[in-house]
């Protein structure tokens, strides 16, 4: 966010790895103003805890807030909860660990201390585009209640209009 100009916007609750943890900042987020575009959680139990909430407030996802969670759990499959999510490569993470392990039980200098595996964002259900603005010379429609943000037109996701 810093590096696209929004370091201003930036909100960091507590929330923790636990759907409890989602639902207590939810609960921060819903009587805190008005919600932010999209809300990264620590992991898929603390989205799920956000999106449970959220939807029993009336809160829209991905329309009135994006949700996006961390581990692309077996939950974040389902239909009723489709969550986007940030998938790790837990084989490759277990294979380095006991290959590394295995090398300096043997008594072998292990040569990197830190690897980096590369995530990869997966696309679900839980968000969309921003909304665009709304246009100063008759724009979009009404600004949204809770986002300042535009109800009406088509808003693009996917390549589809919705």
């Amino acid at each position: 966010m810093r590096r696209h100009g929004l370091a201003g916007r930036i909100r960091i609750l507590l929330g923790g790895q636990t759907e409890e943890g989602g639902v207590a900042a939810a609960r921060g987020l819903l009587k805190g103003g008005p919600l932010p575009t999209a809300v990264v959680a620590y992991d898929d139990d603390c989205a799920y805890g956000l999106l449970d909430t959220f939807r029993r407030a009336g809160v829209t996802v991905p329309t009135d807030i994006s949700v996006v969670g961390f581990d692309d759990s077996r939950l974040s499959h389902l239909l009723n909860i489709n969550l986007t999510t940030v998938g790790q490569d837990a084989p490759a993470m277990a294979r380095l660990a006991v290959q590394r392990a295995v090398a300096r039980l043997a008594g072998h200098r292990v040569a990197d201390r830190e690897v980096i595996l590369a995530p990869r964002l997966v696309v679900r259900g839980t968000t969309a585009a921003v909304p665009a603005p709304e246009d100063p010379a008759g724009g979009h429609g009404a600004a949204h209640p809770a986002r300042g943000r535009p109800t009406g037109g088509a808003h693009k996701r996917g390549g589809e209009a919705r």
